[in-house]
């Protein structure tokens, strides 16, 4: 009774309305449900997290050989006797090597305290108590193969710094010792010592030692390129490989729904309302739509009829109407025209609307993968003409995606207003559930709270992303997943997958602004600033707006150009 009652306000005034014919295009009204994208198989910050966390597992895994290789030298160190000063230093450099190594550990067990600061510290710290023992056996003994190894393990790190910081350390200190030791400016107290020796040979030995250090950072460092280099391939060809397959689930959904029009229908060859139907011309889940003329003059028309099945379902037949309600608001030449809707008190509920002919934007990209900028920008500018009509009569459209943006011999329309919000309504007819498309919706949208204009805004901002790059901004493995994404994740920066203007990456980052406040006030400016950006006139304000979420919030990797 609840349904009916909504149904009486909203078909009553509706009933008679009629427009005049407009140019003719297909009709939307296709109530389908919301699509899903495939699962991308790496996460956005996969990457860079990846590595940090291998990078802390080495070192947690390392420490403990460290530290018995220190313990075991300690042990040994009596028996092997020699020099009681080079002792005594031996000794405190094996302390404080546990001591580094120790917190080296603490560091490691938490990532929030592995930070690259603390982390140089230690192995600065562990490299100085390396010498100690260099002094003890000797700078002309096997002990140096110990700095080698540290060398390697610190520049194989994710810190180029840290690794050409520790490096550095280790050839001064190796260097000055050696001077010291060659030149008799420190007495050679080392269990090996350089024997009979030329000074010659010991230079000489000196060098080759330092280019032994030296190899060992630059094999290190190629080592980590390559290994950055590899997981980052592998990162895009995963994503790559989901965002094709993303696409495959879009046209594989427009198939199926194309593999069931164009053949009569359950009310072809009948009358409806002043309508004469033929061919079903689109399906979804709440009614289908059939190709039609006015019975009287022969205009051409398509009426859209609820299901019988839809009838009893609980808010359904108040959004069929609801959907009337609102087109009938709306007045724009990039709108879809409302011509009949039959009254509340009539058994088959259905609606008359102008003929579309041409593509929805979902067609236009399955065959064409993406847009040139300057047609996005024309797309953009007269759909953001007609959701300023919305704005304006106090609606908001809440499903703005390629499949409800149709494209006729004169121009863009926006379709589908069956889940749209009326400002005028206490609450909508979803019972603040979730509604609307998850790829394209809004953040707040998808946290299921209340949404305004702007997540219209936003929809087009990720619908203009879809043309300019060829590829959805968002996907998951589900729809909780792709709804995480949206509230949280950032997708890839257009200018990483097209070549773009950084101010394309400007616009499109505040488009699509998790918070609504940071956002543009309407579609209509973003439309405005979208075509700033493409002839390079954005203005100062929006760059610097721009570059700040950018920077607040870093893009995820890129899949490489599309092609």
């Amino acid at each position: 009774m609840e349904d009916r009652d909504e149904v009486a306000t909203v078909a009553e005034p509706l009933r008679k309305k009629t427009r005049s014919s407009a140019p003719t295009l297909r009709a939307t009204g296709t109530d389908a449900p919301a699509s899903s994208v495939s699962a991308r198989e790496a996460d956005a910050t996969a990457f860079a997290l990846t590595l940090r966390q291998a990078e802390i597992a080495r070192t947690r895994r390392i420490v403990p050989f460290v530290a018995v290789l220190a313990l075991a030298a300690a042990a040994l160190v009596p028996f092997a006797g020699g020099d009681r000063l080079a002792i005594d230093l031996v000794y405190i450099g094996i302390a404080a090597g546990l001591v580094a190594i120790s917190w080296l550990w603490w560091l490691a067990g938490d990532p929030a305290r592995f930070t690259e600061g603390r982390v140089a510290a230690v192995y600065g710290v562990s490299i100085a108590a390396v010498f100690c023992a260099v002094y003890y056996w000797g700078i002309f003994s096997p002990a140096c193969a110990i700095v080698a190894l540290g060398i390697f393990f610190v520049a194989l790190g994710r810190s180029p710094r840290t690794g050409l910081g520790l490096y550095v350390f280790s050839v001064l200190c190796q260097g000055a010792l050696a001077i010291a030791v060659i030149a008799e400016l420190v007495a050679d107290r080392g269990l090996i010592t350089a024997g009979a020796s030329s000074v010659r040979q010991q230079i000489i030995q000196q060098l080759m030692l330092q280019i032994v250090y030296a190899v060992t950072y630059l094999i290190a460092r190629a080592t980590r390129i390559q290994l950055d280099r590899a997981v980052g391939d592998h990162d895009a060809a995963v994503r790559a490989v989901a965002q094709r397959e993303a696409l495959l689930v879009e046209a594989r959904q427009d198939l199926d729904q194309a593999l069931k029009i164009g053949d009569a229908g359950r009310y072809s060859d009948q009358i409806v309302g002043s309508y004469r139907l033929g061919v079903v011309i689109g399906r979804g889940a709440m009614g289908d739509v059939y190709e039609a003329v006015h019975a009287e003059t022969g205009t051409p028309a398509a009426v859209k009829l609820l299901k019988p099945g839809a009838l009893g379902a609980a808010g359904r037949l108040a959004r069929f109407y609801r959907e009337a309600e609102a087109v009938a608001k709306l007045s724009s030449p990039h709108i879809v025209q409302l011509f009949e809707v039959n009254a509340a008190d009539q058994a088959l509920p259905y609606m008359a609307m102008e003929r579309l002919h041409g593509h929805d934007l979902a067609q236009i990209l399955r065959e064409r993968r993406r847009l040139p900028l300057d047609e996005v920008v024309e797309l953009v500018r007269q759909v953001a003409s007609g959701l300023e009509a919305a704005r304006q009569a106090g609606i908001v459209h809440r499903d703005i995606k390629p499949q409800n943006v149709f494209l006729d011999q004169n121009g863009w329309k926006v379709l589908d207003f069956g889940v749209s919000k009326l400002a005028d309504h206490q609450g909508t007819l979803t019972k603040d559930h979730v509604v609307g498309t998850p790829v394209y919706m809004a953040p707040e949208q998808a946290r299921g709270r209340p949404v305004d204009h702007r997540a219209d805004a936003y929809a087009l901002a990720t619908v203009a992303y879809r043309a300019i790059t060829g590829q959805p901004p968002f996907s998951g493995r589900d729809v909780p997943a792709i709804l995480y994404s949206v509230v949280h994740e950032q997708p890839a920066r257009p200018s990483s997958l097209v070549k773009l203007s950084r101010d394309v990456d400007r616009v499109l980052a505040i488009g699509m602004a998790k918070e609504p406040a940071e956002r543009f006030a309407s579609a209509l400016e973003l439309a405005e600033a979208l075509a700033a950006a493409a002839h390079g006139k954005l203005a100062r304000a929006l760059r610097e707006r721009g570059d700040a979420l950018l920077d607040a919030s870093p893009s995820a990797p890129s899949p490489g150009p599309a092609s």
